[in-house]
């Protein structure tokens, strides 16, 4: 995810963002509004530098070949506080420095979270897969009152998706999507940080809201 693919791009998303936001009685955006919020989008494709990499107690850790990890990477300051985003990575058995294998990082739709099927398929193929959650949750589920399924929450979630844009009355850096296009740049930057991957050869791939995701 270039610089330029994504200059391109954001005046689209800053666009779609009003266009859907009427529905829930967004603001009105000015120009310079607008201008800013597409510069602040363009900025997300300079998170080059891969996040750090943590378990669930917080500690920093090394991605080895062969295992799948859960993981937690650090992401954007959300309200002033530090987040981090959910993941599911794994390495082809065998792939090192000198074997280095292709990438692929996964972003699910709505209602979906970081699936290790999914990572399991691609490693199978030989790529080093990693699966993302962008709503703050992990790949637990729990039983609501009402008796239907959700994702556990962990800790150190940034926005929610709540409808279809609702959060538009909100500046740009406290919108979800804002955060959801920065998790998935910066999954994309720690894939193409592990040395047994070919960094010319990591691709995308998302579901629904995470095919809208990509293609910012």
């Amino acid at each position: 995810m270039t610089h330029s693919y994504i200059n391109r791009l954001s005046i689209v998303l800053v666009a779609a963002l009003c266009f859907w936001g009427t529905s829930v009685q967004a603001k009105e955006w000015t120009k310079k509004e607008l201008r800013d919020a597409s510069s602040k989008i363009v900025a997300l494709g300079e998170l080059e530098t891969a996040p750090v990499v943590r378990n669930e107690s917080g500690d920093v850790f090394e991605i080895t070949p062969g295992e799948m990890h859960a993981l937690y990477f650090d992401a954007l300051e959300y309200e002033g506080n530090a987040t981090r985003a959910f993941a599911l990575i794994q390495l082809p058995e065998g792939a090192s420095a000198e074997n280095k294998v292709p990438g692929i990082v996964l972003v699910h739709g709505g209602g979906g979270s970081a699936f290790d099927e999914w990572v399991t398929r691609w490693v199978e193929r030989g790529y080093a897969a990693i699966s993302i959650a962008v709503e703050g949750q992990t790949n637990e589920r729990y039983e609501k009152e009402s008796g239907k399924k959700a994702w556990k929450q962990h800790d150190w979630a940034g926005p929610h998706r709540t409808g279809i844009y609702a959060d538009m009355s909100k500046v740009i850096e406290e919108q979800w999507m804002y955060h959801a296009v920065a998790d998935t740049v910066l999954a994309n930057s720690l894939m193409r940080s592990l040395p047994e991957v070919e960094t010319s050869k990591v691709g995308i791939m998302g579901i629904s809201w995470g095919l809208s995701l990509i293609h910012i």
